[in-house]
């Protein structure tokens, strides 16, 4: 039996409370019923081109319980399709990638409060807060002040200009000014080239 720092304590039946995992051979409960999961990463199917709820079965390590959800469908979508997790009590954050295949979009849900679109190919960090028929699913990606919280010089290559200064922006941006003093800039409707003033 694995011991713990801290203070164990058991989770009602009522809340569901869902305790982290380890990546050992063992974890803490998970919930009422003491049953035990390691997995971190979880992959689970939407069956068919509509919605679909996914439950995490109380007392059972299954993949719903993942910290990382990786959401596949088994056929094409042609909508923004709904996925319910539930029950409605579990208070609990994910990291949901959207994986599915026709290129839509995946609605979040808990309950009737706020829900949380993915786009497709992309991920998100969620939390539910358990409050049972109005549950709610709040966006929790960290944030970044871009003022503040950032600094150095972004790349060409990544976006970015790789200067801090506007004009020295631009230079980086625009063809070699070398031996084109006096010309302007134009365009051959793809590409940007120096000009000749006539």
């Amino acid at each position: 039996t694995p011991s713990w720092p801290g203070t164990e304590r058991t989770p009602s039946a009522a809340s569901q409370e869902v305790f982290c995992c380890t990546t050992t051979s063992t974890a803490r409960p998970i919930s009422t019923g003491g049953a035990r999961s390691n997995s971190l990463l979880s992959t689970e199917q939407l069956a068919a081109n509509a919605n679909e709820t996914f439950t995490m079965t109380d007392g059972t390590a299954d993949g719903v319980r993942a910290l990382y959800l990786k959401l596949t469908s088994a056929v094409s979508l042609s909508a923004t399709r709904t996925v319910t997790l539930a029950p409605n009590t579990v208070s609990k954050v994910w990291i949901i990638e959207n994986a599915t295949t026709g290129g839509q979009s995946i609605t979040i849900s808990q309950g009737s409060g706020s829900t949380v679109t993915i786009a497709n190919g992309t991920k998100a960090m969620i939390y539910t807060d358990g409050a049972g028929a109005t549950a709610a699913v709040v966006l929790a990606n960290p944030t970044i002040a871009l003022a503040s919280g950032v600094t150095g010089t972004l790349p060409i290559a990544n976006g970015g200009t790789g200067q801090t200064t506007a004009n020295t922006a631009f230079n980086a941006l625009a063809p070699s000014q070398t031996s084109n003093s006096g010309k302007y800039l134009t365009t051959d409707g793809t590409n940007t080239s120096w000009a000749t003033v006539s």
